[in-house]
């Protein structure tokens, strides 16, 4: 792990990142921020938690450097086993009230 000087907390080399969707930053997250994540070549994993309804969209760097998308809804996981495991929805939902339609 590499971080930055002035913040240990951060790190230069991340593997995974996670964001929250918020109606605000939405766009920006799926955008701009994501694209200019891709050049971070230590990252193989974005995850973007839907705070909406228990779903997490997994973008995974494939060797040729594209991005593969795959959903996981409740019920489901995010397969990472290069990272030791799987992230399972409803672990990550089990203590948050969704908005219900």
């Amino acid at each position: 792990m590499e971080t930055v000087p002035e913040d240990p907390n951060a790190l230069t080399n991340p593997t995974l990142l996670v964001e929250v969707l918020f109606d605000s930053t939405e766009l920006f997250d799926r955008g701009k921020k994501f694209k200019d994540y891709q050049r971070l070549p230590s990252l193989q994993h974005y995850l973007l938690v839907n705070q909406d309804e228990a779903r997490i969209e997994h973008y995974r760097r494939n060797d040729d450097h594209t991005w593969t998308l795959s959903n996981a809804e409740a019920g489901g996981a995010v397969r990472l086993p290069d990272l030791g495991g799987d992230l399972l929805v409803d672990d990550l939902y089990q203590a948050i009230e969704l908005a219900r339609s």
